[in-house]
């Protein structure tokens, strides 16, 4: 909590053009190439591309989703990945919108909490929107790019 509050003061002194400012642009160049790697996913998650939503992961990233065993591993992420798309295939993605409420950056990890939103097209034709609440753990790359670590989701419960 200590470490939070100080890297608020040390953004928030950044943004009034106080001290700090080596610091705060580190985390502005992070939280750029956080957004980048958020943008890359939902993109990639639009269209089911397996390639790009594996590479966004690390070798030994983790999966967490309801009444399944941990999906831990590259590999076992890909699979997972692509038995969603075979499930899924006369299923058409009309909008993909990620939505994070809080970012932690805190050098070379990272983590945000917040929601991912999908409006579908069942093959009757039929629209259907799905909610997820998501946490997910970064980690920076040696070329400073980011990529996820661990991610647990959650469905959202169903609005009337």
């Amino acid at each position: 909590m200590r470490n939070m509050n100080f890297l608020k003061i040390i953004v928030a002194s950044f943004l009034l053009g106080i001290s700090g400012k080596a610091l705060a642009n580190e985390d502005a160049s992070a939280l750029a190439a956080i957004i980048q790697l958020e943008r890359r996913d939902a993109k990639a998650a639009m269209i089911n591309d397996i390639d790009t939503l594996v590479s966004l992961w690390t070798d030994d990233g983790v999966l967490l989703i309801p009444a399944s065993p941990p999906i831990v591993g590259i590999s076992a992420i890909r699979s997972i990945l692509e038995t969603q798309k075979q499930r899924s295939a006369a299923v058409r993605t009309l909008s993909y919108d990620e939505d994070w409420t809080e970012r932690h950056i805190n050098g070379n990890e990272a983590w945000e909490w917040g929601s991912i939103s999908v409006t579908l097209q069942l093959p009757d034709g039929r629209q259907v929107i799905q909610k997820a609440f998501m946490l997910r753990i970064l980690s920076r790359q040696p070329d400073g790019s980011w990529k996820f670590a661990r991610a647990i989701g959650t469905p959202a419960p169903k609005t009337p």
